[in-house]
Order: structure tokens, then C-alpha cells, then sequence
């Protein structure tokens, strides 16, 4: 569908819908042919993010499958269903579903069918959403040796079941994660070249990955080298180049490069405001993350006129009562130049809307009324 290749995901829906009420009509009733239209249109929705009625659509399918008598089509819904579910994070039933479909699939097809592993990275992330991190990495590890053996280690199939076992090592295993990172980093250097897409993406990952061990001089100089060759690449105006300024400019900073973080920051925040618009998430990001940039470094000025505008614009996009942290925020730098009046107000302005949204125990919560009752002490 080319509104789906388009991404004009609610478009590509309506057509989906479309063509399952005209193989409804048909005689005889097309029955698979609903059924795919019904799952294509679930998977639109799913894109948009509309996960109700991603379900809706699913389960309309799912009430035109059995499983005895066709197993492969009952699977294929089934893990539709699984995969809209864990976009929910109810990994619970999502485990269920998924254990059913390799069950399913192992009778068909047999345990190393592609149809059949396809499933186990979405069963790992199951597990890992359930906090089994053993068993999740056990699972995904299953699935890249799969890969490996039928597809070899070096197709790109492969190296995106490999992607997945990263995701699951960065969080709890940092050292491994850092060998898995730059094992993947070599095969995509060797089979697409430096300059290529996912090649830059995995030096991204091996920067994180140093990061996250401590080392920022060294993930700083391999942020350098790939934002240079993005920004010659994809050009400056592009979202992982944006992306990358932006990590850059927090490891400087961290590490005492207040100068040129600050100028790094200004880059991203510019070219995130040009092509994502003021008021988008990253947009804001990182000018919260000049605004503290500029305090360190005795800027006050500057910084308190940042986060004015901030909580301007989060105000008249998002409503007043959608935002805390950017008052909480301004709060922190008027307090900060002995202005501790009109920084009263602003925390009392975050604590209110904190509490209005029933997050009085939440550490965001807590975190805001800390910040008011320092400033009442120092006032």
C-alpha cells in the first residue's frame, strides 16, 4: 500500500478497511483476504500508535480464524495480537500468545523455520518487560545462533536479531554490551561500508556503550567521528545527526567542556527548532539541557531567559497544567541569583500541578517540593 509506504499511517488504515469490507461483500466471502486486510489494518493503527484499535481490527480477525483448521493463519493473528500487546507492555499475555504461536509454527514449519524465530526476539522482549533478563537474554541468543546458521552471521536479518540482544545487554550487562556492540560495528563496516545508515547507527551504539562504562573520552571522540561523517553524509538538518550533536554536547559538558557543549547544544537546539518545530520533545530537551549548561558556567542571564521562554512555550503548546519540570526548572535558576520570591512561585506553581495530576508520591513529585522547601529555608 503506498499511504503505508508513505507513512500516512490513518490513510493506509481506511484502505485496509476498505478491502476487508469489499472481500466481505464478495461471493463467496474471501476470508483470508479480510482476515490480511484486517491484520494490515491493525498494523497501520499499531504505527500511529492507536493500539485500540489496533486490537479492535485484530480481534474482528481473530474471530475468522481456528486453529485446527488453519493453524497458520491462527498464528499469524495470534501474533499480531502479541506484538500490539507488548506496544502495551502487557507482557504477561503477550508471553502466552507467543509461546502459543511457537508452538504452532515448530508443528508446522519445525523449530528453525524462519516463521518460527521470527517470533523469539519478541518473546525475549516479553521476558524482559517481566524483569526474567536471563531468560530474555537466553531467548534472543537462541534466535541470533538461528540466524546465524541459517542466513550466516553476516546478513542483515541477522545483525538486527543481533541489535535486539544489544538492547537487552545495555541496560543490565555494559561490558558485554560494549563487545557485542563493536562485533556488530565491524561486520556492517565490512558488508556496507563506513558511511552507511545502520553502520553509523551501530557507532552510535558503541559510543552509548562507553558511555555507559564511564568512558566518555573515548565515546566523545567516536561521537566526533560519526557526526562528521554524518553531517557530510545526511547533512546537518537530519534527525540522528541532531540526535548526535546533542549526546555530544552532554559528554563534553560532563566531562568540563562547558564551552563547547554549550556551543554544541545551541547547534542542536537550532536545528532541532528548523525541522521538528520549538515545540517538539528533543526541541526541548536539549534547550533544558542548555539552560543548565548556562548555569554551571555563571550565565545566569542567559539561562533565566531560556527557561522564561521555555516555560512560554511548553505553556501555550502543551497547557499549563501538561508541564511541571520547566517551571521547576525556571524555579531552579531564579533561586539560584537570590531571586527567591518570584522562584517561590514557580515551585509552588510545579507542586500544584503535580498534585493535580495525582502524582504526590511519584520521586518528580517529591523532587519539586524538595526544591520549594529549600528555597522557603534559604527565603
Amino acid at each position: 500500500c503506498a499511504a503505508f509506504l508513505g507513512k500516512d499511517y490513518a490513510e493506509a488504515e481506511r484502505l485496509f478497511l476498505a478491502t476487508a469490507g469489499e472481500a466481505q461483500q464478495a461471493v463467496p466471502t474471501k476470508t483470508a483476504d479480510i482476515i490480511r486486510a484486517l491484520e494490515l489494518a491493525a498494523r497501520s493503527a499499531r504505527k500511529s500508535d492507536e493500539f485500540v484499535r489496533a486490537k479492535e481490527h485484530l480481534a474482528d480477525a481473530e474471530k475468522l480464524t481456528d486453529r485446527q483448521r488453519n493453524p497458520r493463519e491462527w498464528a499469524d493473528v495470534q501474533f499480531a495480537i502479541a506484538i500490539v500487546l507488548l506496544g502495551e507492555e502487557d507482557a504477561v499475555d503477550a508471553d502466552k500468545l507467543l509461546r502459543a504461536v511457537i508452538e504452532v509454527r515448530t508443528q508446522i514449519f519445525g523449530p528453525e523455520d524462519p516463521e518460527t524465530f521470527k517470533a523469539r526476539p519478541a518473546l525475549a522482549w516479553s521476558l524482559h518487560l517481566q524483569s526474567r533478563h536471563q531468560e530474555a537474554e537466553a531467548e534472543i541468543r537462541q534466535a541470533v545462533k538461528l540466524d546465524e546458521k541459517m542466513l550466516g552471521p553476516e546478513n542483515p536479518e541477522t545483525l538486527r536479531t543481533r541489535d535486539d540482544l544489544l538492547k537487552f545487554l545495555l541496560e543490565y550487562k555494559s561490558a558485554d554490551a560494549l563487545i557485542e556492540s563493536q562485533q556488530i560495528l565491524k561486520i556492517r563496516e565490512k558488508v556496507l561500508g563506513p558511511e552507511h545508515r545502520e553502520t553509523l547507527a551501530s557507532r552510535d551504539c558503541v559510543a552509548v556503550c562507553l558511555r555507559n562504562l564511564g568512558r566518555l573520552s573515548e565515546a566523545i571522540q567516536q561521537l566526533r567521528e560519526v557526526l562528521k561523517v554524518k553531517e557530510k553524509v545526511v547533512g546537518t538538518d537530519e534527525a540522528g545527526t541532531l540526535f548526535d550533536m546533542g549526546n555530544l554536547a552532554d559528554d563534553l559538558v560532563q566531562t568540563g567542556e562547558y564551552s563547547e557543549g554549550e556551543s554544541m547544544l545551541r547547534r542542536a537546539c537550532t536545528g532541532c527548532e528548523r525541522i521538528l518545530g520549538p515545540t517538539n520533545g528533543l526541541t526541548f530537551n536539549y534547550r533544558r539541557n542548555l539552560v543548565l549548561t548556562l548555569a554551571v558556567q555563571d550565565k545566569d542571564v542567559e539561562a533565566e531567559a531560556e527557561a522564561r521562554e521555555i516555560v512560554k512555550l511548553t505553556d501555550k503548546s502543551l497547557g499549563a497544567e501538561r508541564q511541571f519540570w520547566p517551571r521547576t526548572l525556571f524555579g531552579a535558576v531564579l533561586d539560584k541569583q537570590g531571586k527567591h520570591k518570584e522562584a517561590e512561585a514557580q515551585f509552588r506553581q510545579a507542586v500544584r500541578l503535580k498534585e493535580k495530576g495525582n502524582d504526590i508520591d511519584t520521586s518528580d513529585s517529591l523532587g519539586s517540593r524538595c526544591d520549594l522547601a529549600r528555597n522557603l529555608w534559604y527565603h
